[in-house]
């Protein structure tokens, strides 16, 4: 192999090495992470023409709405894109006050995605016992993620006591709107299969 190629094919090498250390690829969500938008899980950092970074104006965006918004979808949509980029504890910690402030303004996703959050410790303390109370919160408005995942943690008797009859309701709520893992996890937990033909 010529010296050229083989200096050419290092540096491809060492130029994907760097980028995969400096900017690592995110872990994958949990099931049911409402607004996850899948096909928009890119990492490139895109800079716009005032000389800012996406995450810059993504950040800045996110304190303004949690200064004068109390519009919970918008907390929670710009909640959803911090997120998105790639994930650094400062961006982790923020998205959980906007959702926490859209939680409290009563609004479902909110509830579910900050359950999410506390479930997996992202951006805040892990607590098991919150999560549940979030998500029963948005389980009770007929909010089908958050149906799901607090059956599975009254089966599990994770943050709750464990309670068949609770999961089995919570799942079969989840179930009959579709939900695509309540279904299956269902018909794998309690032998029935309720969506046969959805």
């Amino acid at each position: 192999m010529p010296i050229r190629k083989k200096r050419a094919s290092t540096v491809i090498f060492l130029t994907l090495l760097v980028t995969a250390l400096v900017f690592p690829t995110s872990a994958p969500r949990a099931c049911g992470w409402w607004g996850d938008g899948e096909d928009e899980d890119s990492d490139a950092i895109t800079v716009l023409p005032e000389g800012k970074s996406e995450a810059e104006l993504t950040v800045e965006e996110a304190l303004r709405l949690l200064k004068t918004s109390d519009s919970p979808k918008a907390l929670t949509q710009s909640a959803d894109r911090l997120l998105n980029l790639i994930p650094t504890p400062i961006r982790s910690a923020l998205a959980v006050k906007v959702l926490t402030k859209a939680a409290r303004l009563g609004f479902a996703p909110a509830q579910n995605n900050l359950a999410v959050l506390l479930e997996q410790g992202k951006g805040i303390r892990q607590d098991n016992r919150q999560a549940a109370i979030w998500f029963r919160k948005a389980a009770r408005q007929g909010e089908p993620h958050a149906q799901h995942s607090l059956a599975m943690m009254y089966f599990h008797g994770r943050g709750v006591s464990e309670n068949k009859a609770k999961a089995r309701k919570w799942l079969e709520r989840s179930a009959r709107q579709g939900h695509v893992r309540a279904c299956r996890d269902f018909k794998t937990l309690f032998g029935k299969d309720i969506c046969a033909g959805k």
